[in-house]
């Protein structure tokens, strides 16, 4: 009877004890941010060409109180072009954080808000940063110590890229949801209508090394093309290109898609492009992830190849492929990754062969990645945090 007794007091003081124990830790800062169960997220490093990674996503510590980025989703990366020590990780919900030792402690930025999609920096002034702030464009001319408010989209839909001209930083582009492509030629003071679709967001935008050559990639899988900046005058489409549907938008004019009916007719399940990546190391090369598979050209998108890899033709995986970077330095070295997972492939021979990552040390999601283009051989890896719905995490 005691004995029974004094196991169910005990039980209660276990509980008690671990109770007080949790209040000790909080009150006394022995905490830390990311700690439990999303303190694998942040930033991870590879200095072996994604074969091993390492958190990198230490703030600081004040006494016992530890600050990490652990437990926040990145949702852009982007190296200083003078200075690739220098990273800028943009977040949801926190803003933008910089490192200046390649990522091994970071400091907020004055920007502390906002879910920031991308971020891009002035390869002619480093000091000078555009970033998307949900539906705003953000500007910094002091390395992120201050901010200021250069655009809103006229939907109030979430910007989704921005991009400074590498020949003319005068010139600077941006993409959002409500289907427009907008042109600052004054660095963000005034800007113009490029491209306006009604039904159709636009879900990136991406420029070759002739800055006058531009895609568009829409939520619905269309790329389109101008090899103008977007500007009417000037515009030509190639034997072919065939138009897409202008939607009465003079605007529209300066764009074609790139898909042709012989491309749909040879690929049917590839007409719908889900990514698309191009190399400014490597004029002409692009790749574009279909349902078909990974496709590549040579040619600016004029004619296209498969490019086997391990996952099979028509793999609900083709749709997810993301964040393709070739090795600026060795072309034989191809990575990219998978949406809503932690998979990373790896080629060293150019793609005739692929390597599956395995033991990424982290539960999240892998949602952006960046080389290094100084050291190649570096890798960097922005994690996302799934969404938590009704108490529960989201299953991959």
């Amino acid at each position: 009877m005691s004995a029974c007794g004094g196991s169910a007091i005990g039980g209660k003081n276990k509980i008690i004890f671990l109770i007080l124990i949790g209040i000790i830790l909080i009150t006394t800062g022995a905490s830390c941010s990311g700690c439990g169960t999303k303190k694998d997220g942040g930033v991870y490093r590879s200095d072996d060409r994604a074969q091993n990674w390492t958190q990198k996503s230490f703030i600081e510590q004040v006494k016992k109180k530890v600050t990490t980025m652990g437990s926040s989703t990145v949702l852009s990366l982007e190296l200083d072009p003078t200075d690739a020590n220098i990273i800028y990780a943009g977040t949801k919900g926190q803003g933008i954080f910089i490192s200046k030792n390649g990522g091994e402690d970071w400091d907020s930025t004055a920007q502390k808000t906002g879910n920031i999609y991308s971020i891009n920096v002035d390869a002619h002034d480093a000091n000078i940063i555009f970033a998307t702030n949900d539906y705003s464009i953000i500007k910094s001319v002091d390395q992120g110590a201050t901010w200021e408010v250069v655009h809103t989209d006229s939907k109030k839909k979430n910007f989704t890229k921005v991009i400074v001209d590498t020949f003319d930083h005068n010139k600077i582009y941006a993409a959002s949801l409500s289907g427009i492509v907008y042109k600052s030629m004054d660095q963000g003071n005034n800007w113009e209508i490029k491209l306006q679709l009604e039904d159709d967001g636009i879900k990136n935008i991406f420029m070759r090394p002739d800055t006058r050559i531009l895609y568009a990639l829409t939520e619905s899988g269309n790329v389109l093309k101008t090899i103008t900046g977007g500007e009417i005058e000037g515009s030509i489409t190639t034997p072919n290109e065939v138009k897409f549907k202008k939607q009465e938008n003079p605007v529209n004019k300066a764009w074609a898609t790139i898909f042709t009916a012989e491309h749909n007719k040879k690929w049917p399940t590839a007409k719908n492009a889900f990514n698309f990546f191009i190399f400014k190391n490597y004029p002409n090369i692009v790749f574009m992830s279909t349902r078909h598979g990974l496709l590549k050209s040579i040619d600016d998108a004029n004619t296209w190849v498969e490019v086997p890899t391990l996952i099979p033709l028509e793999d609900a995986d083709n749709e997810k492929i993301n964040n393709l970077i070739v090795d600026p330095i060795d072309s034989n070295y191809i990575y990219f990754t998978i949406i809503n997972s932690n998979k990373i492939y790896k080629s060293s021979d150019a793609g005739d062969n692929w390597q599956f990552i395995e033991n990424f040390p982290s539960t999240r999601y892998v949602n952006t990645m960046i080389i290094d283009p100084e050291t190649p051989t570096t890798l960097y890896i922005g994690m996302l945090i799934p969404e938590e719905k009704k108490g529960l995490i989201k299953s991959k």
